[in-house]
């Protein structure tokens, strides 16, 4: 019984988050991951990286980690709580242009939630900052694609799939 509520918690976030990356790609996330542990499960794209938008000139790349853990305040249920992630935003030869990161376990010193910016002007190479951020989304990032980018949607009604998607996940 217990294995399947934790299968559940991992369902709704993967539905989630593929029902928003079906916005502008085609690719599809894959999990990996059902058991409760102190080890981090990841959400990918099975491709590594994904053409986004129609024209497909923009590329994404997913890494999204969660662990199970007990629901708070609800006894026998579980979750997918986000515990890191790393959205990278690729040119079409896959030159990388944006990625927001939050890692804060591993061996790197820089911790919180961060921007790494692929520009390299005088006399500040942004390509080396770890500029902070916040807390990003996916759902978040896919949007700054469509909105600030030029990235074509697939679906229609996009807006209310990504806004279904952040009320979700309570972002």
């Amino acid at each position: 019984m217990a294995d399947r509520a934790r299968a559940e918690a991992v369902e709704s976030l993967f539905g989630v988050l593929q029902l928003a990356v079906s916005t502008i790609t085609r690719d599809v996330l894959v999990g990996r991951g059902y058991l409760s542990s102190p080890s981090i499960h990841t959400l990918a794209f099975g491709t590594g990286t994904a053409q986004i938008g129609r024209r497909g000139t923009l590329r994404l790349r997913v890494r999204h980690g969660y662990r199970i853990v007990p629901h708070p305040g609800e006894a026998g249920r579980w979750t997918a709580e986000t515990v890191s992630y790393a959205y990278r935003l690729l040119g079409a030869v896959d030159q990388p242009i944006l990625s927001y990161h939050w890692h804060p376990e591993g061996i790197s010193p820089v911790r919180s939630p961060h921007l790494h910016s692929e520009l390299r002007t005088a006399p500040i190479d942004l390509s080396k900052a770890h500029l902070p951020s916040g807390l990003i989304s996916l759902v978040a990032v896919i949007r700054m694609t469509i909105d600030e980018f030029g990235v074509e949607p697939l679906r229609t009604n996009w807006r209310e799939v990504l806004d279904r998607a952040e009320e979700a996940l309570g972002t």
